[in-house]
C-alpha cells in the first residue's frame, strides 16, 4: 500500500507461490492437520472450470521484493488453522 501511495498508481498483482496445489492436496492436508474427519464429495468439473490455475507473483516481487513467508503446504495449512483459531476465539 505504501508503494501505491508513493507512486499514486494502482496495479494488479498476484500474491502466490508460483507453484500449484490441487484442491485434493489442500483438502487432504487440512484433514491431516486438523485431525478431523472431512467428508469429500467428488463431482464432475463444471463447464468453464479450469484444470489448473497458478498465480504468477513475478510482478509483485519486482515491485516490492515480496516473497512468501511459507512454501511447504503443511506449514501453510498449519499457519492457516492457527490464524483461524485466533480470529474465531475473539467472537
Amino acid at each position: 500500500m505504501k508503494k501505491i501511495s508513493e507512486t499514486k498508481k494502482s496495479t494488479i498483482v498476484n500474491c502466490g507461490y508460483y507453484k500449484g496445489t490441487s484442491v485434493k492436496e489442500a483438502v487432504n492436508e487440512f484433514k491431516k492437520q486438523s485431525k478431523k474427519k472431512i467428508k469429500i464429495l467428488y463431482k464432475k468439473r463444471r463447464k468453464g472450470d479450469l484444470a489448473m490455475v497458478v498465480a504468477n507473483n513475478l510482478k509483485l516481487k519486482d515491485i516490492i521484493s515480496w516473497y512468501p513467508k511459507y512454501y511447504r503446504l503443511s506449514t501453510i495449512v498449519k499457519s492457516c488453522i492457527k490464524w483461524e483459531k485466533k480470529i474465531t476465539s475473539k467472537f
